[in-house]
């Protein structure tokens, strides 16, 4: 009997029940392009209602956003799929709108607040004005001071872009006039999770070199540290694709582990015997490898994603007209490190804080950082106390941890489980697991206040760092590992050629079975017809 046996066995009942499930009409597919309405919803909102008077807009913003989030939830209710990672990115995508609606239609005025760092042809003798919006040099004055030659341009960054013959400078600009230009400008802003070039740029991803502040009046955070970003595209790529190739191994590494242990399917407790020989009678170590392979998992999954960026982003860059996008997408600060370059010693400086604010990805941060910063600004008592004030710093942890978890929540939600008499806890799993790292981060601040920690030996609060985050997700990790595991991501197949599967003798073609099809006629309404994802 095949190692993986078990793994086809759950594929082929999950694939019967789903299709049961649609026949009985229990849930529909996902169908491109009427279940996409939602964000449609969101573009069109800041499209349109910035153009309109304050009364007016002030009027539709709620219908708007009552129209996006009742669309949004009953897409959730109706549709599951098992090939988006098992309906994960369903809930996901939906519940992502849902926050970025209050990021830029209510906590935040898109037009004065927001501005983007575009890629514009350099004409020599040219000033920077624009008649579509405004614009303003992102050149650092005092750096172009220092540049001789070639370098310095009448005030703009001359960058020489290896990937073409022509010489770009960068400008911030706002909120465009045009509709052509705004359209492209709102897509950017909505699918550009990090916002590298957005004014709301993290801190974390340090400052591009040589750009001066979108808003040099703001008080600016500084960053922790500086990071090296290669000053050609060019080796950027190359570096890309060297690490794709990495991710891809990695990737079959990870989902092949994963397909061994009746645990991923959600058939096993995390401590139960694993199949392994070497783990079976040892309780702790089994709960580690299933902890580590799941988080394992999840870095290599993310990371073959966005290692495609600079391979993907610099073509359409060269292939589309100048005219449809400003998006300096062959710029190499476009594509900083996705994970931090020193995990270890963030861990050890500032504890659970950085491990989630440094160490971890940050692609959700502007989305789930506006609402506390919303908060602390506009409720007096807030105001009063400071941004930096103990009691603002808990409601904005809370709110973003919070926010962090309704993602989480209504991608389990959405799941279609691969065990259906233990299916995922939305609430209780992933939404909990979020709001635990909030009050981790509380308890580890107040127990450092509370003994004077400054005081000790350096060497002691870096290892109570490291050990307090080591024991805080090690009791906590579990839930979210065990409601990744019931949710049925891991039965998802990333990759169509694996050599770790094909050695083992299991098969070295992965991909199969139907992932999409067109529906149309047969007693379906029109307003059904599309793509539908299965």
């Amino acid at each position: 009997m095949p190692l993986d046996a078990l793994y086809q066995q759950v594929k082929r009942d999950r694939l019967l029940r789903y299709e049961q499930a649609l026949a009985d009409g229990t849930y529909r597919p996902y169908v491109w392009p009427w279940d996409t309405l939602p964000a449609l919803w969101l573009f069109l909102g800041v499209l349109i209602l910035p153009r309109l008077s304050l009364r007016i807009a002030g009027f539709l913003r709620p219908l708007l956003i009552l129209l996006m989030v009742g669309q949004g939830l009953w897409t959730c209710y109706r549709c599951r799929a098992i090939d988006m990672a098992g309906g994960y990115g369903i809930g996901l995508t939906n519940d992502w709108c849902f926050i970025m609606a209050g990021a830029l239609l209510v906590f935040n005025d898109v037009k004065e607040d927001v501005k983007r760092l575009e890629d514009r042809p350099y004409v020599e003798g040219e000033k920077s004005t624009s008649q579509n919006g405004s614009t303003s040099s992102a050149v650092d004055e005092k750096d172009a001071r220092q540049r001789t030659g070639q370098q310095q341009l009448n005030g703009a960054e001359r960058i020489a872009n290896k990937t073409s013959d022509h010489t770009t400078s960068l400008q911030w600009q706002t909120y465009p006039d045009s509709l052509g230009h705004c359209s492209e400008w709102i897509i950017d802003l909505l699918t550009c999770f990090r916002g590298v070039n957005w004014s709301f740029r993290a801190p974390l991803l340090g400052p591009i070199e040589g750009v001066q502040p979108a808003y040099p009046d703001r008080k600016q955070s500084k960053a922790s540290r500086s990071l090296r970003v290669e000053k050609d595209i060019s080796v950027v790529r190359g570096k890309a694709l060297r690490d794709i190739v990495f991710w891809y191994i990695m990737l079959d590494l990870a989902k092949t582990l994963v397909i061994h242990d009746p645990y991923y399917f959600g058939f096993a407790e995390l401590d139960t015997a694993h199949p392994l020989q070497l783990l079976r009678g040892h309780r702790h170590l089994t709960k580690l490898a299933r902890l580590s392979i799941s988080m394992f998992s999840v870095v290599v999954a993310l990371s073959s994603i966005f290692t495609l960026c600079p391979l993907i982003f610099p073509i359409l860059r060269k292939v589309l007209p100048p005219s449809t996008i400003a998006t300096p997408l062959s710029h190499p600060s476009m594509y900083p490190p996705f994970w931090s370059q020193t995990p270890f010693t963030d861990i050890a400086n500032s504890g659970l804080a950085a491990f989630w604010s440094k160490v971890w990805h940050q692609m959700f941060t502007f989305g789930i950082s506006q609402p506390s910063l919303y908060l602390t600004q506009h409720i007096p008592y807030l105001a009063r106390k400071g941004p930096r004030s103990q009691t603002a710093r808990a409601v904005q942890l809370l709110t973003a941890f919070l926010a962090t978890g309704s993602i989480h929540a209504m991608a389990a939600w959405t799941s279609f489980p691969a065990n259906p008499a233990r299916p995922p806890r939305p609430i209780w799993g992933s939404g909990l697991f979020f709001v635990l790292q909030a009050l981790g981060i509380m308890a580890q601040s107040t127990f450092s206040r509370a003994v004077s920690s400054k005081r000790w030996p350096l060497w002691s609060r870096k290892a109570g760092n490291v050990l307090f985050v080591l024991v805080w997700l090690w009791f906590t990790g579990p839930i979210l590992s065990d409601d990744f595991a019931k949710c049925g991501v891991w039965l998802f197949e990333p990759i169509p050629i694996s050599l770790f599967r094909g050695l083992l003798g299991e098969g070295w073609w992965c991909w199969g079975g139907r992932w999409a099809g067109l529906i149309y006629g047969d007693g379906v309404p029109w307003y059904r017809w599309g793509i539908a994802v299965y």
